[in-house]
């Protein structure tokens, strides 16, 4: 049961879709600005003739998808440096010249995004 005490829906209805399915629902639904429970569950309501529930939408905080992405393009650089190190580490040499421009290439854009935000 839900811990909020002003939501009452408890029953989950679920069903399977294909992976087709499932994206052409997903974009639909991305397109009317809802995510696709939202949409389905809607849908079941307009189809069963039925009113629709009100719930109040939650708006996402404006830079919550800017810093999910630097924080992901953080997280393959810190990958890709501790991979360069290990091997660096086993055989007693430098990363490529190659592997090394592709890291600071990813710093570039990584710095180009954080002024974008600025």
């Amino acid at each position: 049961m839900s811990k909020s005490s002003s939501r009452r829906a408890s029953v989950i209805l679920a069903f399977r879709m294909t992976p087709d399915e499932s994206a052409q629902l997903r974009a639909v639904a991305s397109s009317l600005g809802t995510g696709p429970t939202t949409f389905a569950r809607n849908a079941t309501f307009k189809a069963a003739s039925l009113p629709a529930p009100e719930y109040a939408a939650k708006s996402p905080h404006p830079q919550k998808a800017d810093m999910a992405r630097l924080l992901g393009l953080v997280g393959r650089m810190a990958s890709n440096l501790n991979q360069l190190a290990r091997l660096a580490h086993a055989t007693k040499q430098a990363p490529e010249v190659k592997q090394l421009k592709l890291l600071f290439g990813e710093l570039r854009e990584l710095r180009k995004n954080i002024l974008g935000l600025v």
